[in-house]
């Protein structure tokens, strides 16, 4: 039952997230996903305080100046990928843990409510 209840949920899951960007128009051409990036970019400005935060972080310098130099650009950049790749290796291992604890959660819930709702027997 729980190997069932995990697939289902990781399907869910994935088809959700499949499902949410082929709506929204990432999965079509440039120009539909610019218009994502847009209408993204719109809807959070009328988060409150962040204009103001994308105005203090446009004053802080891009490439640092140590890294302008091609070599250490470039280390920095490989770092960066080899990074993304361990992420990308422990992904099966950390989906399983985060299931695990997501299928605990919802069981632990799911016997409280069980508790609540089960008549008590007056003596």
């Amino acid at each position: 039952m729980g190997r069932l209840f995990r697939s289902v949920m990781k399907l869910g899951l994935t088809g959700g997230a499949v499902y949410g960007s082929c709506k929204v128009g990432v999965w079509g051409d440039g120009s539909n996903t610019t218009n994502v990036l847009k209408n993204i970019d719109e809807s959070l400005n009328r988060v409150p305080g962040l204009p103001m935060l994308k105005q203090e972080l446009s004053k802080i310098e891009v490439i640092p100046e140590d890294l302008k130099d091609k070599k250490k650009a470039r280390d920095y950049w490989n770092t960066g990928v080899i990074a993304i790749f361990a992420f990308i290796m422990e992904l099966p291992e950390l989906s399983q843990k985060w299931a695990c604890v997501s299928y605990r959660t919802i069981s632990a819930y799911m016997q409280d409510i069980t508790k609540v709702r089960e008549p008590q027997n007056k003596t």
